[in-house]
């Protein structure tokens, strides 16, 4: 039951007099044919809870609950119903329940009908049919109105397409995501699906991760619910059976389709199965031509190269590098042609811990993305940086950390025990004495722990007691804390050793002058800081191109800033443009008051690099971006950004 209903079926229960339709019409701005609707979907609830009554029609005396005596046990279902349908009204339980009576059970719905049924006025279904317009708009899929009835338009491939995203973005990528694939389809077409996949996956020795398992089952339940409703499609994106090396992928789908739509192969559209196939070739089927494999393993090596040169680290002798990328990159670019796009439950936390390097994949990719014609998500740049960061950490350096110790051997090696629980096994200690200061090579080095005071040196010092005090102990565990995030050694391993050259920031980032602005989103922020680039720069490519990597993915935070880029072929002068806001504003998944525009022309990536990377690291500084939301003059946000770049580049 609605919620109507309930309420319908509470008034009836106070009520032992009989009531006309038209009056309970009137009391719930109803049709009296509704009314008679409700009362049927009542008496269904009342039936299927076993209680022993029912609302009865009499003609000219009207309508009333045959007998009171049943209440108790009514008001009991009605307490657990209410509970359940808490959520059933919400805004997003509306859009679930349009998108599976127009994609899915191709039910006819009615307006004014459905916005009853929600319990909602006709207005609030408008404004859901806009929103999921915008949503759908580049499926070139369309939901309209005609006579009262909500109707759905587009090209077959394309309903496919947006409904499969509509479910993925819907349903949450935790443990429970095939259970929750019952809100859209029954539990029965669930498990017969899931079970043909299994035996054919057993039948070709064959068997997908978690991930591809989840996404081909919802394209297997798309493709037998469209089908069931002869919604079938009538052209292909291109004649798989014409490469030899594909049939077998091609016999895999045949028979997934003859499985789970329950035809023989001939009455099964073969532009239907080719889709299937393209879909098993996206989640990882493993049959790909010679050629397009050797294809794909220069354009990695190329990818390697660029972001070693970025880095300044070599990472082109690392194989196993080479044949992880290539084993993704070979899938990705058949599922993004495809239109299959895969959730990546990871990405926020690989965005937050990795930024450094998720920007330098960015920039890197883009031979490729242009090369396969593709625009490459945020979800698979995100598993793109996971292979690259494994094979950095394989180089990573260590920690350099000089420790100057004024008394005896035990005193000193009672500190560096104490150290040694502190560090990781991977950091290098070295133990030095006041006179070797002087003639010790300093510039590797990133942290002096000492028991006597210093003379100002270029790198971080911390002053202890010959017996480390808890407090002491506290600071050299922050300091390790904080020099230890990704960012950070990504930045130190970068440079290698080479000083950073603040110059090159200094002339890069603008003096701010959009300081506490108010903007309503996202959009007219950007629109700002456009207005503030050098006219060069002012361009509609320009602005296109930062509202396309938007699309890709957000590039926000979760800090507090956003950094959108612009493609550096687009760019006709290097600049980075920052503002800060009044008052934070939705990104993506985070809410920020800091927005930095990042503009490398293509020729300028080799000169900036270091900067960029810098830059990077201390983004996901919390106390330093708190420090700069508050700040109210543009030359001192631009110093405090250079003064911490500087002393983290140390």
């Amino acid at each position: 039951m609605n919620k109507r209903q309930v309420l319908l079926l509470e008034y009836l229960m106070k009520n032992i007099e009989y009531l006309s339709a038209n009056q309970l019409a009137d009391r719930y701005k109803v049709s009296t044919k509704t009314v008679y609707q409700d009362i049927d979907k009542i008496n269904d609830f009342l039936k299927g809870n076993s209680i022993e009554t029912e609302v009865i029609k009499i003609p000219r005396k009207g309508i009333k609950l045959l007998s009171q005596l049943e209440n108790k046990k009514i008001h009991t279902k009605i307490i657990k119903l209410n509970g359940e349908m808490k959520e059933s009204f919400s805004p997003e339980y509306r859009e679930k329940e349009l998108i599976r009576k127009l994609f899915i059970t191709h039910e006819k719905v009615d307006l004014y009908e459905f916005s009853e049924e929600m319990f909602v006025t006709d207005s609030t279904i408008h404004r859901l049919i806009d929103k999921l317009n915008s949503i759908f708009i580049s499926f070139d899929v369309k939901l309209k109105i005609k006579r009262d009835e909500i109707i759905l338009k587009g090209n077959e491939r394309n309903i496919r397409k947006a409904l499969e995203i509509f479910i993925v973005k819907f349903v949450s990528n935790d443990r429970d995501r095939f259970k929750n694939l019952e809100l859209f389809f029954s539990k029965e077409d669930i498990n017969n699906c899931q079970k043909s996949i299994v035996k054919l996956s057993e039948k070709y020795q064959f068997h997908f991760t978690d991930e591809y398992l989840y996404s081909l089952l919802l394209d297997c339940l798309i493709f037998k619910k469209r089908n069931e409703a002869n919604e079938i499609l009538t052209n292909r994106l291109s004649n798989l059976v014409n490469d030899v090396n594909h049939l077998e992928v091609y016999f895999f789908a045949g028979e997934l389709l003859e499985t789970i739509l329950n035809f023989t192969l001939e009455k099964i559209s073969p532009y239907e199965i080719e889709a299937m196939a393209y879909n098993l070739l996206a989640f990882g089927f493993n049959i790909q031509s010679v050629e397009y494999m050797k294809n794909v393993n220069e354009q990695v090596k190329t990818l390697i190269q660029k972001v070693s040169n970025l880095l300044s680290l070599n990472l082109t002798t690392d194989e196993h590098l080479q044949m992880m990328l290539s084993a993704h990159i070979s899938k990705m670019i058949i599922r993004l042609r495809n239109q299959n796009f895969i959730s990546n439950p990871a990405l926020e936390e690989i965005k937050k811990q990795y930024s450094s390097l998720f920007n330098v994949i960015w920039l890197s990719i883009r031979t490729l993305s242009q090369y396969y014609e593709l625009s490459i998500p945020n979800e698979e740049l995100a598993f793109i940086v996971i292979h690259f960061q494994v094979a950095i950490e394989k180089i990573m350096k260590p920690l350099n950390i000089v420790v100057i110790c004024q008394n005896g051997i035990a005193t000193s090696e009672l500190i560096m025990n104490k150290l040694r629980r502190i560090f990781s096994s991977n950091e290098k200690l070295t133990t030095i004495s006041l006179r070797e200061l002087d003639f010790y090579d300093l510039r590797n080095i990133d942290l002096v722990i000492s028991t006597i005071g210093l003379p100002e040196l270029n790198i971080p010092v911390i002053e202890v007691s010959p017996i480390i005090t808890k407090e002491e102990l506290r600071m050299i565990q922050q300091f390790y804390a904080e020099q230890s995030t990704d960012n950070y050694r990504m930045m130190k391993t970068s440079l290698n050793g080479r000083e950073f050259n603040v110059a090159s920031l200094n002339t890069l980032l603008k003096e701010p002058k959009l300081i506490k602005i108010n903007v309503k989103n996202k959009q007219e922020c950007i629109e700002r800081l456009i207005i503030e680039c050098s006219i060069g720069n002012q361009t509609e490519e320009f602005r296109d191109s930062i509202n396309q990597r938007e699309l890709l993915g957000s590039t926000s935070v979760y800090t507090g800033i956003a950094l959108p880029h612009c493609d550096p072929k687009v760019v006709k002068q290097s600049e980075l443009i920052l503002m800060s806001l009044d008052k934070p504003i939705e990104w993506g998944k985070n809410q920020v008051s800091l927005v930095l525009l990042i503009a490398i022309a293509e020729q300028d990536i080799p000169v900036f690099k270091d900067s960029l990377i810098a830059l990077y690291s201390v983004i996901e500084n919390q106390n330093l971006m708190s420090e700069l939301m508050l700040m109210s003059d543009g030359k001192k946000i631009k110093n405090k950004i250079l003064e911490e770049v500087s002393q983290n580049a140390r």
